[in-house]
């Protein structure tokens, strides 16, 4: 794509959907998470969705979530939030009307120019972050990498650590676990001096293994 038409995109409001397919997607998954719910297989959390009204069969660690408890959620939570780089001045901006553009978390394989495809690694999350850094579009930078050198048990402390020191955009990671966890928001406190949770530099990626089951 030649840079002015990427220009013009960003520039032009899209409609992918209109408001009756929104309905109908909406309407389908809340049926889904009301129905069929999902697998939530850690004992607190089920305790935590029985607590809040959700349908819990703890044998099967299964969570039926019913539409008023999934109204509520979202009306407690944020309607609008920024994320702001090191350089405080690189910011996206979310539920405010404005669009933002993410290079992706991160990928196994890596493609060369010759054709030939090989595991990612961690000098790939540098290079990643270097290119999303310079890339006008993208406000949000991610590894484009899952480095396969790296054990699992601390690869997401690494990669985000990578992204930290090559680009002064807001960055997307993952959590692997609780310990990571608490590493990460350890070093986002150390870049920010002290002011994560006012200036968040970052955003993990979470999501369920399809289909409908969450990680431990």
């Amino acid at each position: 794509f030649p840079y002015r038409m990427l220009k013009r995109l960003g520039s032009m409001k899209l409609t992918v959907l209109g408001s009756e397919g929104v309905r109908k997607i909406d309407e389908a998954a809340r049926r889904i998470l009301e129905r069929t719910g999902v697998e939530v297989p850690h004992e607190e959390m089920l305790r935590l969705f029985e607590k809040a009204g959700a349908r819990v069969d703890v044998a099967a660690t299964r969570v039926r979530i019913p539409s008023a408890l999934l109204d509520d959620c979202l009306q407690a939570s944020e309607k609008t939030f920024i994320l702001r780089g090191r350089d405080r001045s690189l910011r996206a901006e979310f539920g405010l009307g404005r669009r933002n553009y993410n290079s992706t978390a991160g990928q196994a394989f890596w493609v060369e120019e010759s054709g030939s495809r090989r595991y990612a690694c961690l000098a790939d999350v540098t290079e990643a972050a270097r290119i999303g850094d310079v890339l006008p579009r993208i406000n949000i930078v991610g590894a484009m990498s899952d480095p396969h050198e790296i054990d699992v048990s601390h690869r997401c402390v690494e990669v985000a650590a990578a992204l930290l020191a090559a680009t002064t955009k807001p960055v997307m990671f993952w959590f692997h676990d609780r310990a990571t966890a608490r590493y990460l928001v350890e070093l986002l406190q150390i870049v920010t001096g002290g002011e994560a949770r006012a200036f968040p530099p970052a955003f993990p990626l979470l999501e369920p293994i399809s289909p409908l089951r969450f990680p431990r």
